[in-house]
């Protein structure tokens, strides 16, 4: 019996996943973030499962199909789902600068990679330049309106060139959004 057969290569498949997991959102030697804060945008346990959701799914699939098969007993099933409950659980923010855009400093992106932004359900996109990718701000709705605010202070627009406040996320709560006055503190 070699070492590639499955009773060991899908514990180690699910020990990859959960490492590919953890540098979403935490990197031994994160990103440095230029220019002075704007605002911090700290997501909720709902987004940071919606920005983990892929990751989830997949480690479902290997932990339904190893169980079935019988490469993975129960103890290592809860462990791994202990696991993602952890990495899920670690704070994640963006962080908006005069420069760019940061996520838990795990990735920061200048300003002028983006032509624009999109507002979705649950999310502003701000759309790259061609040939750069989109970034998408996970958001609880009572955060919509303050980040569009933000980010419009820091001069992006949306993709029609023009800026709109949206009522998304101005009814039932307080947004929690920390804004840097520019007199030392946030506010």
């Amino acid at each position: 019996m070699t070492w590639l057969t499955a009773p060991v290569t899908v514990p180690l498949l699910c020990g990859a996943m959960l490492i590919l997991t953890l540098m979403r959102v935490a990197v031994p030697f994160g990103q440095a973030m230029t220019g002075q804060a704007i605002g911090v945008i700290p997501l909720r346990f709902r987004e940071r499962l919606r920005l983990q959701r892929t990751n989830i799914y997949l480690l479902g699939a290997l932990l339904l199909l190893g169980t079935i098969g019988g490469w993975l007993r129960t103890p290592l099933n809860l462990i791994v789902i202990l696991a993602i409950y952890v990495i899920v659980s670690i704070p994640v923010q963006y962080t908006l600068t005069t420069a760019g855009v940061a996520r838990n400093r795990v990735v920061f992106r200048q300003w002028d990679e983006f032509r624009g932004l999109r507002e979705d359900t649950g999310r502003i996109v701000l759309l790259g330049n061609d040939g750069m990718a989109d970034f998408p701000l996970l958001l609880a709705p009572v955060q919509h309106a303050e980040v569009l605010r933000l980010l419009h202070s820091a001069g992006v627009e949306n993709a029609t060139g023009s800026f709109t406040a949206s009522p998304k996320g101005t009814r039932g709560g307080r947004a929690n959004v920390t804004r840097n006055t520019g007199r030392g503190r946030t506010a």
